[in-house]
């Protein structure tokens, strides 16, 4: 591999490992900098991954190309020989990076029938760092910091499979696939839909249709994009709505509140509400119109309530270029008690 890039960063690697076409890095970033590849670039595919959720703002510029994107959970992998700047501002931390020997890369895609060449374009090739993607990255970082216990058939092997979870979603020929920017305006226009329409009644058939997909492959690419299922997305929508509306009060019952806001009855709400506050819909109501220590409660819970499914949801904000969209869950998502099977009412 070439000299090292912004080797200050650099806190492991995997060379113990013994894989000569792949290596990971594990690096410590500061809060703001930025890091050039120099007059020709790398002399290999780069692609990067942080272990939790993307903050701050990261772009990566071509700048003889003229091309500036936007990093974060759309990433992209960056060709070799090809000058660029990495520029960071409020995203100090953990962060993976992996630098990929070209005929590695091209081995491994050509084995799984995938073509290689695309991804030496400017601008390259985006990708979701979905859950597959994050995972392979956090076992890979794991191995690497760990001086690579499961030996080198075993790290080549995430290896491998990583750059097909990468490459695969941008090859037209399979069924799930398209680019990022692709697979962003499918899901937007079902986010869009039920953002606009949770009172209906709009089932999974409807929504994949909206997206130009089957029901299943919809579900699963939404899943896969956002981190929640189309009905945990559609109940986020509908608890936010019927939150507001019991703030504001304005004489509207509770159960006419169930109603407007897609809900099957002032029960149905009732169960959901709870589970995602803490609280019924008729304590938030009346502590809602109170100054009091019982309405902060309230309040609190609501924002823990959001943080946590932002957390568990991660990816499920989706902020890029590609049409300049953003697309927020507020979904419960608490177990069953074993034993127990839950009914998903729509």
């Amino acid at each position: 591999m070439p000299s090292e890039f912004h080797p200050e960063s650099i806190r492991f690697t995997s060379d113990r490992i013994g894989c000569e076409g792949f290596r990971a890095l594990v690096r410590e970033l500061p809060d703001r900098g930025e890091a050039a590849s120099g007059r020709h670039g790398r002399t290999c595919f780069v692609l990067a991954s942080r272990p939790v959720r993307e903050k701050g703002r990261t772009s990566l510029c071509f700048e003889e190309a003229g091309f500036t994107l936007d990093m974060g959970r759309i990433s992209s992998i960056i060709p070799p020989d090809e000058p660029y700047v990495i520029r960071w501002q409020g995203a100090a931390g953990r962060i993976g990076t992996f630098e990929v020997h070209p005929r590695f890369f091209q081995d491994t895609l050509r084995g799984a029938g995938l073509e290689a060449a695309r991804f030496r374009a400017v601008p390259p090739p985006r990708f979701v760092i979905n859950r597959r993607v994050d995972w392979l990255c956090r076992l890979l970082l794991e191995e690497t910091e760990r001086g690579g216990p499961g030996g080198r058939t075993y790290f080549e092997h995430l290896a491998a499979a990583l750059l097909l979870a990468v490459a695969s979603q941008s090859d037209s020929r399979l069924p799930e696939a398209g680019g990022a920017g692709t697979q962003l305006r499918r899901i937007q226009q079902a986010v869009a839909l039920m953002e606009t329409n949770f009172g209906s009644g709009l089932s999974r058939v409807q929504l994949a249709a909206t997206s130009g997909l089957s029901a299943s492959h919809f579900s699963r690419l939404f899943h896969r994009v956002v981190g929640v299922s189309p009905h945990q997305y559609l109940v986020g929508c509908r608890l936010r709505h019927a939150r507001e509306l019991l703030a504001v009060g304005q004489g509207r019952s509770i159960a006419e509140v169930a109603l407007e806001c897609g809900f099957a009855d002032q029960a149905h709400l009732a169960r959901h509400f709870r589970h995602a506050y803490g609280v019924s819909p008729g304590q938030f109501q009346k502590e809602h119109e109170q100054t009091s220590p019982a309405r902060t409660a309230v309040q609190d819970g609501a924002r823990a309530f959001d943080d946590t499914v932002r957390a568990r949801s991660d990816g499920a904000e989706l902020w890029c270029e590609l049409g300049r969209a953003s697309a927020v869950v507020f979904a419960p998502n608490k177990p069953c008690r074993p034993g127990i099977r839950q009914r998903r009412r729509p």
